[in-house]
């Protein structure tokens, strides 16, 4: 059983919105064997790319390295893939970007990570890009990096990234100096299941302030704009803490960015990507007869569901207002 499936495991029973999302990232790490996939890759592209987007296109100029090749030195910017996600380690960014692999031709609804202290400094680009693991199985590299405050260098912040066969998430676990993993995205929402199927989900629109506190829950979805990817943090404990950054004006104003505290143990990212996944409809009316207008966010279960409707569970969220 893998990681984030015990922490998954733990909320089912209690959740129904969480019960078909956490089945989702389950299902994915369970279907590359049925499916025959070809597993890890560990690629060195041998150049640092002028900004922290991989062109993927490149592809046949990049190196393999092959499994068992630990001790290897990377010399340019380093890519792991599986069946699902690619992340990408630029050496001009301060963490990596994790890309579901349906949409890299697009170059969008990408994530992502940023290390931060505990003052809450972010990393800077990363000083070394380590090989801890890598097999058939899972490639783990551990990327260190320095925080800065007004240019003035700070601790060296340590994290290991481990991406497994099969999987749609990346595993962040800190080694040293690192308090926190903050993943940035353009999001329109961010929702917490409840105990009794009243999901909660938080409209940026509505708030004034430029950080959130929200109930640490293990997990939070971001839905990101345009629709089609949803981005899931999870955590084991619940004393680690969770804070969503706004930023924006009235109806422009977005979710920027998702914090998690790591307090000494690994926090989980996982990505979920097909067209139309999640969907904001604006109502009319409510039920109780007023005539004012609200938006609800509604993740869809699968890819499946927007084409056989009357198969899928129906979702209830609600607006935080």
């Amino acid at each position: 059983m893998c990681a984030i499936e015990a922490i998954c495991r733990q909320t089912l029973p209690r959740c129904p919105l969480a019960t078909i999302l956490c089945w989702l990232i389950v299902s994915s790490c369970q279907a590359a064997d049925e499916d025959a996939v070809a597993g890890m890759v560990l690629w060195d592209t041998q150049r640092v790319a002028g900004s922290d987007h991989v062109d993927f296109s490149q592809k046949k100029s990049w190196q393999q390295i092959a499994a068992g090749a630990a001790a290897q030195r990377l010399s340019g910017d380093v890519v792991i893939e599986n069946e699902r996600l690619a992340v990408v380690f630029s050496r001009r960014s301060a963490g990596p970007l994790i890309c579901p692999k349906s949409a890299i031709a697009e170059r969008k609804d990408r994530s992502g990570l940023v290390p931060l202290a505990a003052g809450g400094e972010p990393a800077t680009v990363p000083s070394a890009i380590a090989i801890r693991n890598n097999d058939e199985g899972e490639v783990a590299l551990e990327v260190s990096s320095r925080t800065a405050t007004q240019g003035v260098p700070g601790r060296e912040t340590c994290v290991v990234y481990r991406l497994a066969r099969g999987q749609a998430f990346l595993e962040c676990k800190p080694v040293a100096n690192a308090a926190a993993i903050r993943i940035e995205a353009g999001m329109s929402f961010a929702v917490i299941p409840d105990f009794f199927g009243a999901d909660m989900v938080f409209d940026p629109r509505v708030y004034a302030q430029s950080n959130l506190i929200i109930p640490p829950e293990n997990f939070v979805l971001g839905l990101l704009d345009g629709e089609n990817t949803i981005v899931m943090s999870v955590w084991p404990a619940a004393d680690q803490d969770a804070t969503l950054a706004l930023a924006g004006a009235r109806q422009d104003r977005r979710i920027s960015a998702m914090e998690t505290g790591f307090h000494g143990k690994s926090v989980y990212v996982a990505v979920l990507h097909a067209p139309g996944i999640w969907h904001e409809h604006r109502l009319s009316r409510l039920a109780g007869g007023s005539g004012n207008s609200r938006r609800r966010a509604i993740p869809r279960t699968s890819a499946s569901a927007r084409r056989s409707p009357a198969s899928c569970a129906t979702l209830r969220a609600r607006s935080i207002t």
